[in-house]
């Protein structure tokens, strides 16, 4: 799914699409988890416009107790590690 072009906080990679390995339906919308397929970093989504930002300490720790967010990371790296293959 197109989603513009929109840059990794992390790492700074471009990308113009954005992927939930869980829903092919998904959208992203603002406050949407997601996780850069090249550093892994996980980002937020802020607007309409899909701009993204990292993900505070504070965040990331109370995300990672998310079971929504876990499996999302986890079908994420198995989309990285096929793409590596």
């Amino acid at each position: 799914m197109s989603a513009g072009t929109i840059e990794c906080p992390w790492c700074g990679v471009r990308c113009d699409d954005a992927t939930d390995p869980t829903d092919d339906e998904a959208r992203p919308k603002a406050g949407a988890v997601g996780v850069c397929l090249y550093c892994s970093g996980l980002v937020l989504f802020v607007n309409d416009r899909l701009a993204k930002r990292r993900a505070t300490k504070a965040e990331v720790d109370e995300l990672s107790r998310d079971p929504r967010v876990i499996r999302y990371v986890l079908a994420t790296q198995q989309l990285m590690i096929r793409g590596k293959k």
